[in-house]
């Protein structure tokens, strides 16, 4: 299942090689983190929210399924 931020970076239009580029980290490390194996740092998310322009609560998942 493709979570918030796969999808805000699918409708941003960005690339995954500019998103990784732009938080300073290799695909390979982007694509861990986006399946889930690897944590997001805080201050990597406040920077993706920044890049695709989108609020950084817009990245996360609610626990109600919203």
């Amino acid at each position: 299942m493709r979570g918030p931020i796969w999808m805000a970076i699918k409708t941003s239009e960005k690339t995954v090689s500019e998103v990784a580029k732009e938080l300073g980290i290799c695909k390979v490390t982007l694509y861990n983190k986006l399946s889930g194996r690897t944590d997001f740092k805080q201050c990597e998310l406040v920077k993706l929210a920044e890049f695709l322009n989108v609020p950084v609560e817009s990245l996360f998942e609610r626990g109600d399924g919203k």
